[in-house]
């Protein structure tokens, strides 16, 4: 869940737009002081290379003898828009009382916009009683969920990391004063806690080729999904017959399940490169030797509970056999390793994480999307925490460097949050096949 203890709320989810004409523009500075100021905004966007961090140090130090004064008097709700001349984006810097604090905003432009979440955004707080700056809040990517909470702790500060909602890092010590970290440039937070902190993971992250045709991918399912027939228990066969995957007998509603729509997505790539399409007999195969203990092998037969595992395995194995010389295990292409995240063997993640586990494998691994199988108590007399169902999960990163997950389920585009909603408490296991450019999904008609 997103931590909203320190989200200053609006009513709307971007601030009013405003004119240019009645934007203010940067307060009068000496020639020298400029000068210093272009150096320190050139050298912070220089060392952050394809991470540029959207810096408003310039308008907070325009600001400065207001932070100064910040804790100490009352200061009327005032707005001001800011323009920058070391970035091509303005700031927006607000004063605004609630729920017994006062808050100074200074929130970056985003197309036109100011949106309170936007990357790069400060929001510095203090109890309206006191004359104590509280604590300050930096937005890390434009949205909700992905901040730094940083609080006073005498002569340091106290940062806290937050990524879609998750914590990552807690009480990481700055061995600098909270007056002091609003009055510094970004880089110099990274600088003090490089050695605890991973920023690769958390700065922006543009585009690249890979994210290019896992966009293409999705766009080319996209396409055709309106015209895809729904049917339990179904999928399309090596020939492209439809067929019933419990007993391979011809399947006359001509559609796909959960399980038949993942071997689907599979064949546009196993298609281009083989000739033809997967085989569900061999797509059946279970590793019993793999998964399971003795007490489960008793409903093997009658309640199959491994099945979704064992499918999307033999989907992901079934791509990699085409380069390997060898034999490839089933389990070749398991997710186990998630910074931050532990691997429930033959069971995987929690469903609540999801969103952040593939956006870290994004950022640290590029260039695969992945097949999950959700695990969940189901059935009874007995209950067995069985893997149910089967989704196709797609991540990249837009030229803006906006992060999306295609989720596409039993010929359908659904969402995260969509799984969330009925797999919350549940876990999903996930293997990785390598995006292509050579992806043609074979014909339904």
């Amino acid at each position: 869940m997103v931590n909203t203890r320190f989200l200053f709320k609006l009513t709307s989810p971007h601030q009013q737009s405003i004119t240019r004409q009645s934007r203010i523009m940067p307060r009068h500075r000496t020639g020298l002081g400029a000068f210093i100021l272009f150096l320190t905004a050139f050298s912070i966007y220089a060392q952050a290379g394809q991470r540029i961090f959207p810096e408003n140090y310039e308008a907070r130090l325009q600001n400065m003898e207001l932070m100064a004064t910040f804790g100490k008097t009352r200061i009327p709700a005032e707005t001001e828009i800011v323009e920058q001349m070391s970035t091509d984006f303005a700031v927006m810097r607000q004063t605004k009382t609630q729920n017994e604090s006062v808050y100074l905003l200074f929130t970056n432009e985003e197309q036109g916009e100011f949106p309170l979440y936007s990357a790069g955004s400060y929001i510095l707080r203090r109890v309206e009683k006191s004359s104590v700056l509280s604590q300050v809040k930096i937005f890390i990517r434009s949205e909700p969920g992905s901040y730094l909470r940083i609080a006073a702790d005498g002569k340091r500060s106290l940062v806290d990391v937050y990524l879609f909602g998750f914590q990552l890092y807690q009480n990481i010590v700055l061995p600098i004063s909270l007056e002091q970290v609003v009055l510094e440039p970004f880089s110099r937070i990274r600088e003090l806690s490089h050695y605890q902190i991973d920023w690769s993971l958390l700065l922006p992250v543009e585009a690249r080729a890979v994210d290019h045709t896992a966009r293409k991918m999705v766009l080319a399912a996209r396409e055709v999904l309106d015209i895809l027939r729904d049917s339990d228990d179904g999928a399309m066969d090596s020939d492209g017959s439809f067929r019933y995957i419990e007993d391979l007998t011809d399947n006359l509603q001509s559609g796909f399940n959960c399980s038949g729509f993942a071997k689907w997505i599979v064949d546009g790539l196993y298609m281009p490169r083989s000739g033809r399409l997967l085989s569900i007999d061999a797509l059946k195969e279970k590793h019993e030797e793999l998964r399971g203990n003795q007490w489960s092998q008793r409903y093997e037969d009658l309640r199959d509970p491994f099945f979704g595992l064992d499918w999307s395995r033999n989907l992901a194995r079934s791509i990699i056999a085409l380069d390997s010389p060898v034999e490839v295990s089933a389990e070749a292409a398991d997710v186990r390793k998630v910074s931050h995240f532990s691997y429930i063997e033959d069971v995987g993640y929690s469903v609540d994480d999801l969103r952040i586990i593939l956006y870290t494998l994004a950022v640290q691994q590029p260039g695969f999307f992945y097949i999950g199988s959700v695990n969940r108590d189901f059935g009874s007399d007995p209950v067995l925490k069985q893997h149910v169902h089967v989704v196709v999960l797609i991540p990249y990163f837009e030229l803006n460097g906006i992060f999306r997950v295609a989720v596409l389920e039993r010929n359908l585009e659904t969402s995260i949050s969509s799984l969330k909603r009925r797999y919350s408490g549940d876990h999903i296991h996930l293997v990785r096949i390598p995006v292509s450019d050579s992806f043609v999904l074979p014909s339904v008609e």
